[in-house]
């Protein structure tokens, strides 16, 4: 499995469209694809076709370990891709950001919950 990430701290620099569209390419090649929106805002999952206020569960479950990942994937079918998607939920997330310095996540393929490492 090949892990992308796109990123930079510099906002509206196309990292969502990038994303999308990369999923969106890969998955035309008949790639089997996994987006994950970690923005609170949701554009990647508006993006890819999935209503984030229709969203029950969201990235924000599998960080607090309130649900496994694979109770959160959902398929866009205009891209052909499956997607973690992100709404506001993620905002509550922005809590954990005042009581520690790093939070590193480590995800897990297995049929347990994503761990959070303190």
């Amino acid at each position: 499995m090949r892990i992308l990430s796109i990123a930079n701290q510099k906002g509206g620099v196309g990292k969502t469209t990038t994303s999308v569209n990369l999923a969106a390419s890969l998955a035309a090649y008949k790639k089997r694809v996994l987006l994950v929106d970690i923005d609170p805002q949701g554009n990647a999952t508006m993006g890819s076709g999935i209503n984030k206020q229709d969203c029950e569960l969201s990235v924000y479950h599998i960080l607090t370990e309130k649900s496994l990942i694979e109770d959160v994937i959902v398929t866009s079918e205009q891209g052909k891709y499956h997607l973690i998607p992100s709404n506001g939920d993620l905002v509550a997330a922005e809590d954990l950001r005042a009581e520690y310095e790093v939070l590193c996540v480590a995800v897990q393929t297995s049929a347990k919950p994503l761990r959070t490492i303190w």
